[in-house]
């Protein structure tokens, strides 16, 4: 691994992992000991994304447990991100049947946390305009991984997730500060701490957006524990959240748009 000289006089590479789950375009590895004998995450990519999650989580800080982050810069055609690592597990992983139905409303109430972050001063802000913008590049140039869709959606062209998706669109939307992927592995818990990763897709959006994939990775995550797939499980989550319902056309709309988004 090939690093600028700021970060070779700086970071200790001795144990350097793979990062073990995700769908990233970018290279990402876990450094145990690895800056000031703190445990960092070294992201590399020629995206810019990369800068702008780094620098909405330096405005997070304060608000909401996230990592610290140690270096954020460009050079020669790379952005490099350092960061703690924050949690012992990833929050699937502290999940057991006799405590689903505690750990979906502490799901709930941290998502409700973040909506409730006054996103004034925000320094990047993806916001619909700018997912939509995103996703019809994807379909246009034919970038949509069609291989990760869900079951329900096997077999269907990226093209055809788009036209079902618009057909719901145009609607008001319920504005707050979304994370952008609630996926579960983007919580890192420690005790009863969660800290909040992976913001690169953060901005001011209608709340159905992490509504949606917070419903996806539910039933992801209980179907991963061989249990049979109940609505109650959502209505735990909503409990936490304080929300008895959803517009389901909503939560329709951004889960074919994340859908396409992975591209």
């Amino acid at each position: 691994m090939k690093l600028p000289t700021i970060l070779e006089s700086q970071l200790d590479l001795s144990c350097v992992r793979d990062k073990p789950i995700g769908f990233s375009f970018e290279e990402v590895y876990l450094i145990d000991h690895g800056y000031q004998n703190h445990d960092i995450v070294l992201k590399m990519s020629c995206r810019h994304e990369v800068y702008e999650e780094g620098e909405n989580l330096k405005w997070l800080k304060g608000k909401i447990p996230v990592p610290e982050v140690y270096f954020n810069f460009y050079y020669d055609g790379m952005y490099y991100l350092v960061m703690e690592k924050c949690g012992k597990y990833m929050f699937q992983e502290t999940l057991k049947p006799e405590n689903l139905q505690e750990e979906l409303i502490r799901f709930g109430q941290w998502i409700r946390l973040f909506h409730e972050i006054d996103p004034q001063g925000l320094p990047y802000n993806h916001d619909l305009r700018h997912k939509m913008n995103h996703v019809r590049e994807n379909v246009k140039h034919h970038l949509v991984r069609t291989q990760y869709f869900e079951r329900e959606l096997q077999g269907r062209s990226g093209q055809q997730l788009y036209d079902q998706m618009m057909a719901l669109y145009p609607f008001e939307e319920d504005y707050v500060l979304c994370h952008g992927d609630v996926s579960m592995p983007n919580i890192m818990v420690d005790d009863q701490q969660a800290y909040f990763i992976d913001v690169m897709g953060m901005g001011v959006v209608d709340r159905h957006l992490d509504l949606a994939i917070a419903f996806r990775t539910i039933r992801y995550n209980v179907e991963m524990m061989h249990l049979t797939w109940k609505q109650e499980y959502l209505k735990w989550f909503l409990k936490g959240y304080g929300k008895e319902d959803v517009d389901s056309s909503k939560v329709t709309f951004f889960i074919l748009l994340d859908e396409l988004t992975n591209g």
